[in-house]
């Protein structure tokens, strides 16, 4: 945009802007027909998305979870965390593949999907839920709009979650150990070299801050990372919402600004490569910004993709020969290379406690990483 440099000499008047007052929940026949299917329902699912935490509802979503005892999900590109990921309900993440999604939710007979779409898909296919009765919260339009959900329930998410806690029935009938999906715990790794990204995110989660904010942009990496460095607080993660890439750098900048807390920036080599003069901002504010590159020398979400829609050969996908140290410290960050594992630990006790902006770069093995 350009703008006449005369204008900034005239006075400006502000304009009157309109205000909102109060939120909305469901209409009083609508919840009540929602808490009669949840309490008589045998075997129902919670799907849970952004919306959730990003209007203050991730207490009152494990609330109602706990009061119904149900499995919950977390919806497919969901831009944050919702729900625990260490909770014993917790049951996973849900793949915007609709057959592998069918596969997840086979089997429910209700399903509520609260402050998401349902579903958000990312190739195409069938989705197959024809036994399900699906039930949508939120107060999106274009979710409503768009959603196969069987009945949608247009309201706030927080004061709808509320709303339906307070209705529910203080004792509901106890489902079956059976019924619930078993999250096995993260296996084990060892350290080896070249190095797993499953090595790295299980000694990373030893030493995050307790009240650090993720933000994340390493597609190819997501599936190791949810297993491996669980999100437990409200407003501690931010992704993107689809498979645009160029999000993580400047946002993790964003999110260190507002709330001036320690920033951990999880990004790959190619996605970092879209920003990666927000380093320069991150230094010139002082921000307490760790950006972790997981280097696995080229676009892994691609090559990943590659392999799903059958494609070989694909060109374009390796970035060999960045060095991210030296394109932080010409900004002025402070930077470090790991290609050994036996390192991390020290490593990471040390990155986290970094006063400022701080760049680690990790080669990890590049025969590793999936998007699903």
């Amino acid at each position: 945009m350009s703008i006449p440099s005369d204008d900034w000499d005239k006075p400006a008047v502000l304009p009157l802007l309109s205000q909102s007052c109060g939120h909305s929940i469901p209409s009083p026949d609508a919840l009540a027909e929602l808490v009669e299917v949840m309490s008589t329902s045998q075997n129902m699912a919670l799907v849970v998305g952004s919306d959730v935490d990003r209007q203050g509802g991730f207490e009152l979503a494990v609330a109602v979870a706990e009061a119904c005892q149900a499995p919950v999900w977390e919806a497919p590109n969901s831009s944050r965390a919702s729900f625990p990921e260490n909770h014993p309900l917790f049951a996973g993440f849900l793949p915007a593949i609709p057959e592998k999604l069918s596969e997840k939710l086979l089997g429910y007979d209700t399903i509520v999907v609260i402050g998401a779409p349902a579903f958000t898909l990312h190739v195409a296919g069938t989705l197959s839920l024809k036994k399900s009765k699906i039930y949508q919260l939120t107060d999106d339009p274009q979710y409503a709009a768009q959603s196969v959900a069987t009945k949608t329930l247009s309201g706030n998410i927080r004061d709808s979650l509320q709303a339906l806690l307070d209705k529910l029935p203080t004792s509901m009938t106890p489902r079956s150990e059976l019924d619930l999906p078993v999250r096995k715990p993260a296996a084990e790794v060892q350290g080896s070299n070249p190095i797993s990204i499953e090595y790295v995110m299980a000694t990373l989660a030893k030493y995050c801050p307790e009240d650090v904010v993720i933000v994340e942009e390493a597609p190819s990496h997501r599936p190791a990372i949810q297993r491996y460095l669980p999100i437990t607080q409200p407003k501690s993660f931010y992704t993107m919402a689809s498979g645009g890439l160029g999000y993580g750098l400047p946002a993790a900048v964003g999110v260190a600004l507002g709330t001036q807390r320690r920033t951990l920036c999880l990004i790959g080599d190619g996605s970092s490569m879209y920003s990666i003069q927000a380093i320069w901002t991150a230094v010139q504010h002082n921000l307490p910004v760790t950006v972790i590159v997981l280097n696995n020398t080229g676009y892994g979400a691609m090559r990943s993709f590659s392999k799903i829609m059958g494609s070989t050969q694909v060109p374009g996908l390796d970035l060999p020969n960045i060095n991210f140290v030296q394109l932080a410290q010409s900004m002025g960050c402070q930077a470090q290379k790991v290609t050994d594992y036996s390192v991390l630990d020290k490593v990471f006790a040390d990155t986290m406690q970094a006063a400022g902006s701080y760049l680690l770069e990790i080669m990890v093995d590049a025969n590793t990483g999936a998007v699903y």
